[in-house]
């Protein structure tokens, strides 16, 4: 049946070979956002992680000297599933947004909505950057399965 070939094709493609021949059988893509508001780019200049450096914190194998001397947040998910769950991060350029942090927090530490604003911004900077979103949504539902978002 050509579904249940699809489907077996689908499964296969989530395995993830690791050393010593142990085989990954759930792998999510995570895409990680970096937000910048407007007012911190005077005072963050050269203080803020490269993407490069974010890419190790997320993503590195038993962990990073220095960044994530006690493992990667890939490894957090990996030590806690049992080496069941692999969660890859794949990580944006850093997203100037158009306005300070205090618009974006709105009086009430951001949880009004507003926020949403920079996060639709830098997300569509974001999918030219990354060709599509495709490859995060691995369940098919036409949704991304896992998103990060750290800001200034």
């Amino acid at each position: 049946d050509e579904k249940e070939e699809e489907e077996e094709e689908e499964r296969q493609r989530r395995q993830l070979q690791i050393d010593g021949g142990k085989t990954l059988k759930n792998v999510m893509q995570n895409l990680v956002l970096l937000i910048r508001f407007k007012n911190h780019d005077y005072r963050m200049n050269g203080c803020l992680p490269t993407k490069e450096e974010v890419h190790e914190l997320f993503n590195a194998v038993d962990g990073h000297d220095p960044l994530a001397p006690s493992g990667s947040v890939r490894d957090c998910f990996r030590y806690n599933s049992y080496d069941t769950f692999d969660l890859q991060s794949r990580v944006c350029s850093w997203c100037d947004v158009d306005m300070p942090e205090s618009y974006y927090g709105d009086g009430y530490y951001g949880m009004t909505g507003i926020l949403g604003e920079a996060i639709q911004e830098c997300l569509s900077r974001c999918e030219v950057e990354m060709g599509g979103f495709g490859d995060f949504d691995v369940d098919g539902d036409g949704r991304m399965d896992a998103v990060a978002i750290l800001h200034s």
